[in-house]
């Protein structure tokens, strides 16, 4: 018989599995005399992807399997920045953590998730 888990706790690991991952990567990004040393730290918190986005959307996949293949499916016209925004909403990140992981300013994030909204129709 397999245990079942609450939606609750297992979206509460989600959002602390990708907080773990944005303070990984400021530290790394400050700790200049220790990049070497930090940088397995860094990548596997990353899940061992390469980037940011990467490690967040593997611990995304974890929770929620086939996420992202499933929003580049069925929504189509949204452009590659609106569907890695639509991702990471599915967790409680601020629109400042979101644009952290992302590269971008938080403007850009509201922009995206405006123009998300648009698209689909919410």
């Amino acid at each position: 018989m397999q245990k079942s888990v609450r939606p609750e706790v297992v979206e509460e690991e989600l959002s602390r599995q990708l907080h773990l991952i944005i303070t990984a990567n400021r530290i790394g990004e400050h700790a200049n005399d220790f990049k070497k040393e930090w940088a397995p730290l860094v990548r596997k918190i990353n899940n061992e992807k390469d980037s940011m986005f990467e490690g967040a959307m593997a611990a995304v996949e974890r929770v929620y399997p086939d996420m992202y293949s499933t929003i580049l499916q069925k929504y189509p016209n949204l452009n590659d920045t609106e569907s890695k925004v639509l991702l990471l909403s599915c967790s409680d990140l601020t629109n400042t953590e979101i644009g952290y992981i992302l590269g971008l300013s938080v403007h850009s994030v509201n922009k995206s998730r405006s123009e998300i909204r648009r698209k689909i129709v919410v």
